[in-house]
This record gives C-alpha cells, structure tokens and sequence, in this order.
C-alpha cells in the first residue's frame, strides 16, 4: 500500500517498456455510495473499508463469478471514488455486475459526463499535460517539496520552465452567465487579433452548480488569475 522511489543514472542499461494499458478494462464506480455498491460484488468486503484501503490504494481480488479484478481509490471527480479494473475481455461482464447501481439510487454516466466533473475538479488529463507542461504550468507547484529532492526536482528549475511568462492553466467564467464556449476556442484580447491561447482549451457548456458555462486554457503569466478580459 506504500513505497518510493528514488533517482538514479544507470548508463549502462538498456531498456524498452511496453504499455499495457488496453489490455485492461475500466469502470469508475463514484459516489458517496460507490464503497457501499463494491461490497457486495467483491470477496474481501473488509479490505473495501476507509482504514484498510485508503486514497491511492490498489488490492487484487475476483468477484463472485470468480472474474479476478483489481481496485484502485482513485477519485476523477473529486468525491469518494473508486476504479474497478478487470481485464480487457472481462470488461463487459464486469460492467453488467456494476450497473446495478440504478438500483441504489445511483446511475451510469459516460466519458462526456467524466470528462465535466473533471473540469469542475480542476483535474488536468492529457488534454493539457501534453509532455511540455510542467507542474507550475499547471498550478499544482505547491505539491511539489521545497525540502527534500525527488525525481525531476532539479529538472523543474532549469531557466526555461521558471519564466514568469510561460503559460499557465487558468479557469475561464464567461461575463454573462447565459453564453458558453467552444472547445478548441482561440482567446484574443479585446480588439486584438494576438492570440493568447489556443492549445489546452477545454470548454464545459454549463457548471450544474454555478449555472454558467466553464472552461479551462493555458493563458501567458500568473497574473492573469483574477483578470477580467472582454
């Protein structure tokens, strides 16, 4: 459930990593309800408890049917949140198990849906972190240790990633509640035709809570949090 890692420079070796992303199957199962919902498909119904497996925890088990699994607390929402990952070809009927959840006053929801709760999170994905972002870029700097070193902390100083003007992720509110944006939008200052953003633009057509639409972009300097530009 823990561990580290430490930087080290071995010249000498030579190695190829293979993905193997696809050949597993996700379900993101999230909710005040989502710990409840997962008892009762998995063996270990203790180990799904907040002192056995806490944020960022990972377990090995096989529901019922004895389809073997494995969960991940992960949360792309922002709520108590859970990722239930089988293997690929097991995919559908581990989703035929965890759609009962209509049936607790739950319901399914798709990647558009994940995608709107992720804006409102502020949760980047690689929409935004395209290999050039750093974590001040994307405002998450104070994540990052002033006291001990780790991998990439001296990277992360070099001269070109500390620029006042680099490009920073903000969240963009439009003035009059009721418009919204496009995503992919270029953003230009008024009566300007100098672009100030156009890669990482993610438009969210209305916040559920604030009713107005939404959007994040990388915008040039920190000071342009808190700015209002028309």
């Amino acid at each position: 459930m823990a561990g580290g890692a430490s930087a080290n420079r071995w010249s000498d070796l030579k190695v190829h990593v293979t993905s193997v992303s696809e050949q597993w199957a996700g379900i993101a199962v999230a909710g005040p309800c989502s710990r409840t919902l997962l008892r009762p498909v998995s063996r270990i119904r203790a180990r799904v408890s907040n002192d056995n497996f806490p944020f960022m925890g990972v377990i090995e088990t096989v529901l019922k049917d004895k389809i073997p699994f494995r969960i991940a607390r992960i949360s792309f929402s922002g709520e108590l949140a859970y990722e239930v990952i089988p293997l690929r070809t097991m995919g559908p009927q581990q989703w035929i198990c965890c759609g009962v959840c209509p049936n607790r006053r739950g319901c399914l929801y798709g990647l558009e849906a994940l995608g709107a709760m992720r804006i409102e999170k502020g949760h980047v994905t690689g929409a935004e972190l395209d290999g050039r972002v750093t974590i001040e870029d994307a405002g998450l700097g104070r994540m990052a240790s002033s006291k001990k070193s780790y991998i990439g902390s001296a990277l992360r100083k070099r001269p070109e990633l500390v620029r006042e003007d680099r490009p920073r992720l903000v969240g963009i509110f439009p003035i009059n509640r009721h418009e919204t944006f496009n995503a992919g939008a270029i953003l230009c200052a008024a009566n300007e035709f100098k672009v100030l953003a156009m890669a990482g633009f993610q438009a969210l057509p209305i916040h559920l809570s604030l009713a107005t639409g939404l959007a994040s972009a990388f915008l040039p300097g920190v000071l342009r949090h808190g700015r209002v530009d028309q």
